[in-house]
């Protein structure tokens, strides 16, 4: 089994730990701790029906690799949707707020969507104040 392929199974493994605590309720900051736990402790691949250890290595550069893009609960350098909290790395910009999705943009603009597709109709002139785009992190620069 190749590196690639067990980053894949580990990072399967985090989203999947995320998403089923996040089912149960839970906030995306308070999901993450036990989510970035579990990679740790995953030695061999849940997939092999051999059950081919993924080694220590790999583990450890996975771990390493979604701690350094998680953002810490009280982190007031976190760029976060306005609406939910959520931590964000790509999403829309509405000239100083931000939202994670359309549902969030749609609710800072208090429903009016006719209001809101207006404003975005300008995201691609040289002044234009609100847009979708993409950042590098989480983490205002």
């Amino acid at each position: 089994m190749n590196k690639d392929t067990r980053r894949t199974i580990l990072a399967g493994h985090y989203e999947s730990s995320l998403d089923f605590r996040k089912g149960q309720g839970k906030d995306e900051i308070t999901a993450m701790e036990p989510a970035l736990r579990g990679p740790e402790n995953v030695a061999v691949d849940p997939l092999s029906p051999l059950g081919e250890p993924l080694g220590p290595d790999i583990v450890a550069e996975t771990a390493d690799g979604i701690v350094a893009v998680t953002p810490e609960p009280d982190d007031e350098n976190v760029r976060r949707c306005d609406h939910c909290g959520k931590p964000m790395k790509e999403g829309y910009y509405l000239g100083g707020e931000f939202a994670c999705s359309d549902e969030c943009a749609l609710a800072l603009y208090h429903g009016d969507k006719a209001q809101m597709d207006e404003d975005l109709s300008h995201a691609d002139e040289a002044d234009g104040e609100c847009y979708w785009t993409e950042w590098d992190s989480v983490y205002f620069d």
